[in-house]
């Protein structure tokens, strides 16, 4: 992954992203969740300032590294994100947008939540937050307005990486083109970048399911 996020046309010298730890869990033995595998990832706190996050290299970095293993059957994926030390909102997505060439008639129903850990900063601005993602999306995405009650919560709380064990979810029913890497990194990255842009300054958990 290292350098994945960097844009050659950006005048800047790459943001190199390294891979510390990661781990298998095939038989749910730890969760019961049905979580597959988990890796942590990290830069240098104050190099993220206008870079955006790598969800797609990570997701196909990810997936790559489990087929090796096994066939896998993807029903969700979890990011804990650390948009406390982001700074500055992207210029551009890291996600390629090839989605303008898809079937118009082909949609796949989402459903993300967010979860701001104890910082109930989220709740607070959940319908801003919705807006935002509604106007910065491309024309094959869409956000529902309001929020849904019913969470989508893929895993137990990390304890080791989670500040706090409050709660305060948000969940969004969203629309993309299709259940592939490319279309839930893009949708991560929305959200990931409107948190950013309301200046939200702690870690926040996205899960991402299909509705």
């Amino acid at each position: 992954m290292m350098g994945w996020s960097h844009s050659a046309a950006e005048a800047r010298r790459p943001v190199l992203w390294g891979m510390n730890d990661a781990g298998f869990d095939v038989a749910g033995e730890t969760t019961g969740a049905g979580r597959v595998a988990w890796f942590q990832v990290g830069t240098g706190e104050g190099e993220l300032s206008g870079v955006a996050f790598p969800f797609h290299p990570l997701l196909t970095c990810a997936v790559d590294s489990v087929a090796r293993v096994g066939r896998l059957g993807l029903e969700g994926v979890q990011f804990l994100v650390p948009v406390q030390h982001a700074g500055a909102p992207a210029f551009r997505s890291a996600v390629p947008n090839w989605f303008t060439p898809c079937d118009p008639a082909s949609r796949t129903r989402l459903r993300v939540t967010l979860d701001s850990g104890e910082d109930a900063v989220l709740p607070r601005v959940a319908a801003q937050l919705s807006e935002l993602v509604m106007l910065m999306a491309p024309e094959r995405f869409a956000v529902e307005p309001g929020t849904r009650q019913e969470h989508m919560q893929l895993l137990p709380e990390v304890t080791e990486f989670w500040m706090g064990e409050g709660r305060h979810p948000v969940t969004f029913d969203t629309v993309a083109p299709d259940w592939t890497l490319d279309s839930i990194a893009y949708t991560a990255d929305l959200f990931a970048e409107a948190c950013r842009r309301i200046e939200i300054r702690t870690s926040v958990q996205i899960n991402i399911g299909r509705a």
